[in-house]
């Protein structure tokens, strides 16, 4: 479903043609994390492959090449790991710090309806003393 603020997109979400032309702000809400969550997933599958067909392979078939390809393989998954790492640490903060906006926001939105209340009460009383 869709508001009248939200641009309608012809394409859905799993097609390339979607993404063309979207800027950061149309972006859905929580997409990112999905991502986040979808990359982490798939780097424990990789993992999990690399230790089946490690633990199928005999240890004196163990060459260096193999084991060279194998620390390049880790090497790599370990980068991805530290990335996705402090992707989602800054994701998680920047959560904290728009839940502290809006909670910013409400105490000061509630502030003013309260002195405005308090402002136009005195007024009020200063109009029927006035009298």
């Amino acid at each position: 479903m869709t508001t009248d603020s939200e641009p309608v997109r012809e394409y859905a979400r799993t097609s390339p043609k979607h993404w063309i032309n979207l800027q950061a702000e149309d972006v859905p809400q929580g997409w990112i994390d999905d991502m986040v969550k979808r990359l982490f997933e798939e780097l424990n599958r990789q993992m999990l492959r690399m230790e089946h067909a490690h633990a199928k392979e005999r240890k004196e078939d163990d060459d260096a090449d193999k084991r060279e390809q194998d620390s390049l393989t880790l090497a790599r998954l370990e980068g991805t790991l530290n990335r996705l790492t402090r992707l989602e640490m800054q994701r998680a903060d920047l959560r904290a710090t728009k839940t502290a906006r809006k909670r910013r926001d409400v105490r000061a939105a509630i502030r003013s309806k309260v002195l405005g209340a308090i402002e136009r009460s005195r007024a009020e009383n200063r109009d029927g003393e006035s009298q």
